[in-house]
């Protein structure tokens, strides 16, 4: 660690700053976890149950007061059918692939009766458009 960090006052500025992100992290994640339950039409009373857990601990999670460890993240997600990825809110979740499936079928669907050249044309544009693009200063 870069010695500019070591003082007590950057540490406290740096303990302060990863307890923000984790309290919204976890905020989210009993967020996530309440409506994907109420989605299913389940009470967190039900979830509790059906994870083998008590309603008291399981409310700890869903207010952000508290973590699952991996394991029972895991059985959390199986009893409201999603991923850790996406109650933990690092993926929007089957809406998003399905639109993203439709839009490239569309896509698929509406190049079917180009010419080679406008295929090719076509395969540049979308290259061009996949690169990331340099800072570009407003003038």
């Amino acid at each position: 660690m870069n010695k500019t960090f070591r003082d007590g006052k950057n540490e406290m500025y740096l303990a302060n700053h990863r307890a923000a992100v984790n309290n919204l992290c976890m905020a989210s994640f009993g967020e996530n976890m309440r409506k994907r339950a109420q989605d299913l039409g389940l009470s967190d009373a039900e979830v509790a149950r059906r994870v083998e857990i008590s309603p008291r601990r399981y409310s700890h999670y869903v207010n952000g007061e508290r973590q699952p460890d991996y394991e029972l993240l895991l059985k959390i997600c199986g009893v409201l059918q999603t991923t850790p990825n996406q109650i933990l809110g690092f993926d929007d979740g089957a809406a998003d692939s399905e639109k993203l499936n439709e839009d490239v079928a569309a896509i698929i669907a509406g190049v079917g009766g180009l010419s080679e050249t406008k295929l090719r044309a076509l395969r540049e544009i979308v290259e061009g458009m996949a690169q990331p693009q340099p800072h570009q200063e407003k003038q």
